[in-house]
């Protein structure tokens, strides 16, 4: 009896692991499939995007950087939501940007609007798209595939920041420069997503965000400058965020 007991014992066991093991299989497939599936769908966005061969023509840019030329009015014919596109020269971080009334929507949906993982980036919903506030906050995942706003992280580098000091954020009406000068590592639960500031937060904020930040710079932003962060996940600390600063100016 106790024999039988045993072999039944046994089998169940068996049973359990064999359909732990299939289920862990499955999620592994599915999340190589979504990943798969999600770069696919940001790759069939690439034709609205050129960047030309040629440096800006610009005697105040530095010579070799590229400033994409987007087709906004077809983007908008995919998703109405879109009001930007994000790109950092020499990185992964070339997306376009929506905005909406909350922070949760696009958190797993794509441009097109189907499910991803990935999701897309996204404003601030507590933001103006016109960029006129002194903060904005464009939100994007950190991908484990590399994808997304996983290279905002590699800022931890000093190295990685000399060589990697603007980005550009374009809108159907204007391009902005923009110059970083902090990125750091926080949890979600501090002042880097504050918004609202006297002149004296915002100059006490800004010396925060330089004492925090992994990369020194001499650039320090002034009372009249405008402010843009990239945030994304960081799986360096429990709920974990790296938020990456720059300067906006707009561009002529």
């Amino acid at each position: 009896m106790r024999k039988k007991l045993s072999s039944v014992l046994y089998f169940m066991l068996m049973a359990v692991l064999i359909g732990v093991f299939c289920f862990s299989a499955w999620k592994l497939v599915s999340g190589l499939k979504s990943y798969k599936d999600d770069k696919e769908a940001y790759e069939e966005l690439e034709q609205f995007v050129t960047i030309p061969d040629e440096p800006i023509d610009d005697e105040q840019q530095e010579p070799g950087l590229q400033l994409p030329n987007v087709d906004f009015d077809s983007l908008m014919q995919i998703n109405k939501d879109c009001v930007g596109w994000i790109y950092v020269p020499d990185t992964k971080i070339s997306y376009p940007v929506v905005h909406t009334t909350n922070n949760d929507y696009y958190l797993y949906r794509l441009f097109n609007k189907k499910h991803g993982i990935s999701g897309t980036v996204f404003m601030d919903a507590r933001n103006d798209s016109d960029m006129q506030q002194r903060h904005s906050i464009l939100y994007g995942h950190h991908m484990k595939n590399g994808t997304m706003f996983a290279d905002a992280e590699n800022y931890e580098d000093q190295l990685y920041a000399d060589d990697h000091p603007v980005g550009y954020y374009l809108t159907p009406e204007k391009s902005y420069e923009i110059t970083f000068f902090a990125g750091y590592l926080t949890d979600a639960y501090n002042d880097s997503w504050d918004l609202d500031f006297t002149d004296s937060e915002f100059a006490d904020w800004i010396s925060r965000a330089k004492q925090r930040s992994h990369f020194y710079t001499d650039i320090t932003p002034t009372a009249e400058d405008r402010i843009i962060t990239l945030s994304t996940c960081s799986y360096d600390i429990a709920d974990g965020r790296f938020v990456l600063l720059g300067i906006l100016k707009e561009m002529d």
